[in-house]
């Protein structure tokens, strides 16, 4: 293949029959040289050409396994699609076969790791930033059954920089995909590899892992852009202290929030089932509860809703200003712990709020949901004696048989999926828009969230009637698998179907069971399981239908 140097032109491409001209070298590293380039036919454009030169045999030949790698990576790249990850735009491949070109978007910004090296720390306004956009990109990869295997701040881009009176606000890519796999549903990975700092507990033992070793990894990423250095140092005790979860706390740690910490904890968790999945971690308080685009309004943030102040640098006093901008003067002084109420979100970082200290705008940062804070129009949970319908309650149940449901931030299939909810998850209805529904519903750490979801998606929920057969008064509190009262749920003996919104016989008339191995899952997945009652022959109630 020709030598490739500034104003060399390749081509053509593989998918647009269009070709390039070489520019400047922007990078090199083991797999080859990063230059910039234009296309021919379209020349506005700036793109980023990875040249790949093929490792070859002692005959000159290109090894299948090499080859391999590299249609890996291709795939990969042609896959994603997201405004976080870099992508693949076009390939040339060389007539001798022994060189590849990736053109491939071109983010100059450099890569996180400097950032982190210059600055020596971020603070966790400047982390929770980047640390937003990092997960989004993973949720793009972990949709498509793709794990990176190779996150680390050297693999994050930055594409661009916003200077703010909270520090600097980096936007970034990820990137590298040479490593990443794709996992069909079921299947693990077995292969060390990716970077030693960044290896789960499961990749250091050699045993079979799967996309729960990236959050690992991306815990590390967090604990090192607040820390500025590894949670586990590489010495002789490394190994051990990953297999046990011990990682240093300096005295930068002791420092952070207990949010901040609460989160690093969670995703440097040893055990991978018990450690945070990509939608606990988006959900958790620390984060705001969402990882999408960080100008997009928080799912948990709902109008008319309450919230407390709590400076979220650990001031002693929330700032309410004048407008909806850090220029605004200030017009109170809020102390933490005082309730505010919202009365308007249009997604920026502030948003409206009333106190007693009369209106203003407070930034969202500064909020935090109280628990079980009152929403507008809040469902009754103690009906009347005698009466038989409670509010509308819902159930989340993919009806394409997936385990979550998607939630929207607006009721069209064009609208930003904000949160993905396991079957089983109760709803309550917010409002109605055509083909979709309103919903609310808490997260499982306490948010209150809000969005939109297909009709088709949730099932009606809420018993209007005591579970037990044959007992028909209205449920105690109007929760999820209750009854009238003590004497009803200890009498209960499994008589129908645990699961809200069934009524149909046990399957095989035993304690707390379910008319099928269905049903019991999604009960499980909600959390909705009664303590042990006694045994018995399930019947169905007539009463007991949902409405």
């Amino acid at each position: 293949m020709t030598e490739v140097r500034k104003g060399s032109r390749f081509g053509p491409l593989a998918i647009s029959g269009d070709e390039i001209i070489i520019g400047d070298e922007l990078g090199h590293g083991a797999f080859g040289k990063v230059f910039s380039c234009r296309k021919v036919r379209s020349g506005d454009k700036e793109w980023a050409v990875k040249v790949i030169e093929m490792r070859q045999s002692f005959d000159g030949a290109v090894s299948d396994s090499e080859l391999g790698k590299i249609d890996n990576e291709i795939r990969i790249l042609l896959k994603v699609a997201h405004e976080r990850c870099v992508y693949c735009d076009d390939i040339f491949r060389s007539p001798d076969g022994r060189s590849i070109m990736l053109v491939m978007e071109c983010v100059r910004g450099g890569e996180l790791f400097a950032k982190v090296v210059s600055k020596g720390k971020f603070n966790e306004f400047e982390a929770k930033h980047v640390f937003k956009q990092v997960l989004a990109g993973l949720d793009c990869l972990h949709r498509q059954k793709i794990i990176h295997r190779d996150l680390k701040v050297e693999n994050v881009l930055v594409s661009d920089c916003k200077a703010t009176a909270d520090g600097e606000l980096f936007d970034i890519k990820l990137c590298d995909y040479g490593l990443s796999k794709v996992l069909e549903a079921g299947a693990k990975a077995r292969t060390k590899c990716g970077t030693e700092m960044y290896w789960a507990p499961e990749v250091h033992q050699g045993s079979c892992y799967d996309a729960s070793a990236d959050m690992w990894s991306a815990g590390v990423l967090l604990y090192v852009m607040l820390v500025g250095k590894y949670p586990f140092e590489g010495n002789s005790d490394m190994r051990a202290n990953v297999l046990a979860g011990k990682f240093e706390q300096p005295p930068l740690w002791h420092a952070l929030s207990p949010g901040a910490k609460e989160v690093i904890g969670g995703l440097l968790t040893v055990n991978p089932a018990q450690r945070f999945t990509l939608n606990g971690c988006c959900s958790h308080l620390w984060l705001g509860g969402g990882c999408g685009s960080p100008k997009r309004p928080s799912v948990g943030f709902l109008v008319g809703a309450s919230y407390i102040a709590q400076q979220e640098h650990g001031h002693a006093e929330v700032v309410v200003k004048s407008s909806e901008t850090a220029e605004g003067h200030i017009v109170a002084k809020v102390p933490n712990g005082q309730h505010f109420r919202l009365l308007a979100d249009d997604g920026g970082d502030y948003v409206k709020v009333r106190s007693e200290a009369g209106e203003g705008y407070a930034k969202r940062g500064n909020l935090q949901p109280t628990m079980g804070a009152a929403m507008s129009d809040p469902p009754s949970t103690q009906p009347a004696e005698g009466a038989l319908k409670l509010p509308l309650a819902l159930v989340a149940m993919q009806e394409d048989n997936f385990p979550e449901v998607a939630v929207k931030d607006a009721p069209s299939p064009a609208g930003t999926m904000i949160a993905l909810v396991p079957n089983g998850q109760p709803f309550i209805q917010r409002g109605d828009s055509g083909d979709y529904l309103r919903v609310g519903w808490q997260s499982p750490e306490g948010v209150m969230m809000d969005g939109y979801v297909k009709k088709t998606n949730v099932h009606h929920a809420t018993r209007p009637v005591c579970l037990l057969a044959g007992c028909g008064k209205p449920t105690w509190n109007g929760e999820a698998n209750q009854f009238c009262g003590s004497n009803c749920t200890a009498a209960a003996k499994a008589s129908v179907c645990l699961l809200l919104g069934c009524g149909k016989p046990t399957w095989n008339g035993q304690s707390n069971e379910y008319c099928s191995k269905v049903c019991r899952g999604v009960a499980v997945r909600s959390k909705t399981v009664l303590p042990p009652a006694g045994g018995g022959k399930g019947y169905p109630c007539a009463a007991a239908k949902a409405p």
